[in-house]
């Protein structure tokens, strides 16, 4: 009995000692299939992410699909990024062992759904290959030890196109043991627009072009970009409205163009109006990826031109179906005038408005904008003056019997642009300024009048002048300016407002009649000008 007891107890032991190894076995096998490496380190795999902002350059919300770059403000917490991670294991052999995996802010750290851990031994390493969006996965290629590939072709319509991101942190030690810094790149450079020096006309802005870059290429997460051989057109549609000041943003953000970088020459832009109206320029240079390249765009202001009643200006020749309703001459504006939002220049009408009865009736009393006799020449501030008079400023309220040249200049029937002045009564440094840029002479002498007080200007080559204003006038069939008297808002003093005179042998401004002034006749005329 004795015997018998003790053989039952060694076999229990052993069934036992049998289980308890079973056990043993399942516990290793679960703790090898946890880890993506054959080792027992509990080292969790986590991330550390730092985001760069867009680098300007001087020379010139949904985050998954389009719109504004990515910053680090914009990447935060709530958004995610894919990641492939190779493992050496020490001697020749590589493997992918994190595959196109999701990384997400979890438990305060950055980390795949999947948990990966450390291999622990020096000799064994890992290089990453993290990527923003998680969208494009299906683009990349990747084989084992060698770096992904990205190839794309950017959308035509700029709406489409996506702010890609990457980082690449090769041959990590494998008993680092900590978080891996991740530090991506924009692989993109940004193009945006704005309007130039000189300004553009003001209005609706339909679409921006710009064609002849490179739309596709291979992106290496090691090397960068090996470009295509296509190039193609690159279409914004902003639907922005401007003012056409100098410095304005036309696209924001959210319009900004995500461009492959790469060096080009006589590509082509082209800003649309809404109106159908175009403007193009040409641009060469080189684009780096990550940072910010915006392009001034503007229409320059050339004496001769045209005014338009849509606002633009430009040649008769590349303006076709536009009525012009001025001829530009000045490209630069007053203080006044600029303040006033006016920064484009000033044009004179075609036509003349009604002539009127006399300047105005306050002769004797002075409507407070007396100007110098020595500063008429550069007084360019008619719009301020007729302001002046139209705020019941003068001696006598604002009317067409009061003051029938500033009324009947005004109310010249032509409809202008609703940004620009709208027409007025030109003072003697604007009528300066059109009879030397038209007339291309500003070889002038001076002269003081004893008897009225007033400064006159004369143009010692009036012949030719004279003959310049009409050819150019003559041009767009407009009335002639040759043979006759106009006011001026510019006041000399309390009896006496200026006049010009355009004669084919003598040709001056400045020169001063009585406010009230004769009746008229065939030889006075009125002229408007207008501000934009």
């Amino acid at each position: 009995m004795s015997r018998k007891f003790e053989r039952n107890k060694y076999i229990d032991l052993l069934c036992s000692l049998y289980l308890l190894l079973i056990i043993s076995l399942c516990i290793c096998s679960c703790t090898s299939e946890n880890s993506i490496f054959d080792n027992d380190n509990t080292k969790l795999l986590n991330f550390s992410v730092s985001i760069p902002e867009w680098k300007n350059n001087d020379s010139t919300s949904n985050l998954n699909t389009r719109a504004t770059p990515i910053s680090g403000s914009s990447f935060d917490k709530a958004s995610s990024f894919n990641i492939i991670a190779d493992a050496y294991d020490g001697t020749k052999s590589y493997s992918t062992i994190i595959n196109n995996e999701v990384v997400s802010f979890t438990n305060n750290i950055w980390q795949t759904a999947t948990s990966h851990y450390w291999p622990g031994t020096a000799n064994k390493t890992v290089s990453f290959y993290a990527y923003y969006p998680a969208s494009i996965y299906s683009s990349i290629s990747h084989t084992a030890g060698s770096a992904p590939t990205l190839s794309y072709t950017v959308s035509n319509d700029v709406a489409n196109q996506i702010d890609i991101m990457t980082a690449t942190r090769n041959n990590v030690s494998g008993n680092t043991n900590s978080s891996t810094p991740l530090a991506f790149n924009h692989i993109f450079a940004a193009v945006k627009f704005a309007v130039g020096t000189n300004g553009l006309p003001s209005g609706t802005i339909k679409s921006i072009t710009i064609s002849g870059i490179n739309n596709s290429g291979t992106y290496s997460f090691n090397s960068g970009w090996t470009l295509g051989s296509t190039t193609s057109s690159f279409t914004v549609s902003p639907s922005t409205t401007i003012t056409g000041t100098a410095g304005a943003n036309i696209t924001s953000d959210a319009f900004t163009m995500m461009m492959i970088p790469q060096a080009f020459s006589s590509a082509t832009i082209i800003l649309t109006y809404s109106t159908g109206t175009t403007y193009t320029k040409t641009i060469s240079g080189n684009w780096t990826a990550g940072k910010t390249y915006i392009y001034n765009l503007s229409k320059p202001v050339n004496i001769g031109d045209y005014y338009y009643s849509d606002g633009t200006w430009g040649t008769i020749a590349e303006n076709p179906q536009k009525t012009p309703i001025a001829i530009i001459f000045s490209n630069r504006t007053s203080t006044k005038d600029n303040i006033y939002g006016f920064t484009h220049g000033y044009a004179m009408a075609l036509s003349n408005a009604d002539a009127p009865t006399c300047w105005s009736l306050s002769e004797g009393s002075s409507d407070n904008m007396t100007i110098e006799s020595s500063s008429l020449q550069t007084d360019y501030d008619g719009y301020d003056h007729f302001l002046h008079i139209l705020k019941n400023k003068g001696a006598l309220t604002y009317s067409a019997t009061n003051y029938p040249a500033f009324y009947n200049a005004r109310n010249y029937n032509v409809i202008t642009p609703s940004n620009s002045s709208g027409w007025y009564l030109p003072s003697v440094g604007q009528w300066f300024l059109f009879i030397s840029n038209i007339g291309k002479s500003s070889d002038v002498t001076y002269s003081l009048d004893n008897q009225t007080g007033s400064y006159n200007i004369y143009w010692t080559n009036s012949t030719s002048i004279s003959s310049m204003i009409e050819s150019v006038v003559k041009n767009t069939n407009s009335d002639t300016l040759v043979g006759y008297w106009y006011w001026c808002s510019s006041e000399q003093n309390s009896s006496y407002g200026s006049l010009t005179n355009i004669l084919s042998n003598s040709v001056y401004t400045g020169g001063a009649d009585p406010h009230k002034g004769r009746n008229p006749d065939d030889s006075e005329k009125l002229r408007s000008v207008i501000a934009f």
